[in-house]
Parts: C-alpha cells; structure tokens; sequence
C-alpha cells in the first residue's frame, strides 16, 4: 500500500506507511530521546518512516517537519559513532530539495556538524552529508555562508582531489556528489564564493 502524508483532526498529523499511521508528534519525542539517550532504538524507525513520507511527497512531508519542530532535534544525532546518522543525513537532503527548507536547515545549526561529518572514512555517510550540504547551498546565499564560516568547501576539495587520483569505480557517485555540492556552493547569482586555488585543487 502506498504511503501518504495527511492530517487527521485539527491537531494530529500523521504519516501514513504501508497502512500503518505514525504520529508525527510520537516521532518527534523518539527524536528528541534519542539526542539524550544514544541507546534510543525507536530512532532508526522514526528515521525510516520520515524519509518513506519524504520519498511519496516530499513537499508536504518537509512542510509537516518543519511546522513538528523536528530540525532543530537532529543536529545532536548528527554523530559520525551512530548507525543512524547517514539517514539523518538522508532526512536532511530530501527536505533540503525544497527551497523554503534550505534557511530553516541553516537556522537549526544542520551546517557545522554535517561538516564535521566529512571528516568521517564511511562512504554512505559522506555520500548523504554531501547531498545534504549540496541541496541547502542550491540557491542559498545563508546556506553558501554557513558552510563557508564552517570551512566545508576545503575539506571537499580534498575529497575530490583524492577521489580523482583514485580509479575505483565505486568512488564515482561520491566524486559526482562532491563536484555538485561544489557547484553548488560556488553558484551564487555570477559570484564565485570558491577561491580559484580551491578551484584548481579539484
């Protein structure tokens, strides 16, 4: 059965998956559990579920998350130590998609930690972060400023100088990423925000 997003009453907004409904109130408490209980095992599912909603329609899913206040509940589980945290990074590229989403993302405090997280050795974890920090500088000037100020853009030009000397095959999705998530950042309204030599090192 196909999953939607709906509200039931004047209050209650629910996620809809597989026939099943989950509260979108319930799914915030495990969020926020979760930033103070690391052991927390409801999160992964809640995560699930929010990208589930995402992936059927991601406009109204990201509308119900932000008006929920979930943003400001993941940076704290933005851990490079947590299975969880490439789908938090998942979550966070998908509403970023949106551009009313992209400020808000930015307000939350999502930048320095995603950042940090490129410092992590996991593929799939760098893959999501990258998407992520892509979508929120797609024509974003607070987004572009945020991961300037976090120092995001060197760190990915290391990461592509590295992946270009590298011949598997395998490091091409995240070379494709990075390079967009540079575009991206680097594309603002004819400014270039990325210093030239950043530029040549890719």
């Amino acid at each position: 059965m196909p999953y939607r997003i709906q509200g039931v009453g004047s209050e209650q907004e629910y996620v809809v998956v597989e026939g099943v409904g989950y509260n979108l109130s319930d799914i915030l408490k495990s969020i926020q559990l979760a930033t103070v209980d690391s052991r927390n095992d409801s999160v992964e599912s809640c995560l699930d579920c929010l990208l589930r909603g995402l992936a059927h329609n991601n406009t109204e899913a990201s509308e119900k998350i932000l008006e929920m206040g979930i943003l400001p509940q993941l940076p704290k589980l933005l851990n490079p130590q947590s299975s969880w945290t490439p789908k938090v990074a998942n979550v966070i590229a998908e509403v970023a998609k949106n551009e009313f989403m992209r400020n808000p993302c930015v307000e939350a405090g999502l930048i320095p930690p995603l950042v940090q997280l490129l410092n992590s050795s996991d593929q799939d974890l760098l893959l999501q972060t990258g998407r992520a920090l892509g979508n929120i500088c797609y024509d974003s000037h607070k987004g572009r400023s945020a991961v300037d100020l976090a120092g995001g853009a060197l760190i990915v030009a290391e990461h592509i100088k590295s992946l270009y000397q590298n011949t598997d095959p395998d490091n091409q999705k995240l070379l494709t990423v990075f390079c967009g998530m540079l575009m991206n950042y680097s594309n603002d309204n004819g400014n270039d925000y990325l210093p030239q030599k950043e530029m040549n090192k890719t």
